[in-house]
């Protein structure tokens, strides 16, 4: 450990980079363009929102979720921000509540019974989240969408 080991060791480490870069330039120029890349983090998130979305009714997390789109935790939190803008918790709360929506809309099954199947077990805390999110509660949002059809 003499003085500027390190800075050796960081120095060839760039220069491995700089010749393995410029042996593959044609082949990473070409990788690059089709943007190849991408196609793991849109399939990963293909993945994630479909488990999400199948999984709606069950108390899921960030961990369980992570798992079945076999991505970190850290990861996916940055991959769900990155595409949609919103943390783990809101697009889940979101996508509950856009299925809450639609139940409301085309189903006659009472509030009590849409709010455990997109996996919110207080009625309560549902139609807070629901109001919060549409501006009316679920059975003023049912009537206006009966009175509209």
């Amino acid at each position: 450990r003499k003085l500027g080991t390190l800075e050796r060791a960081r120095g060839a480490l760039f220069e491995i980079i700089g010749m393995t870069t410029e042996k593959f330039a044609a082949q990473l120029q070409s990788l690059a363009e089709q943007r190849v890349y991408l196609q793991g983090h849109n399939d990963a998130l293909r993945r994630i929102l479909k488990f999400i979305d199948e999984n709606l009714d069950r108390d899921i997390g960030l961990i369980e979720v992570a798992e079945a789109g076999y991505l970190s935790p850290t990861y996916l939190s940055q991959l769900l921000k990155k595409h949609t803008g919103l943390a783990f918790v809101d697009w889940l709360t979101g996508r509950r509540m856009e299925r809450a929506r639609e139940l409301l809309a085309y189903t006659a099954e009472r509030v009590s019974s849409i709010s455990h199947r997109v996996g919110c077990a207080d009625e309560a805390y549902f139609t807070r989240r629901f109001t919060k999110r549409f501006g009316v509660a679920p059975t003023v949002y049912r009537r206006s969408m009966r009175s509209d059809s």
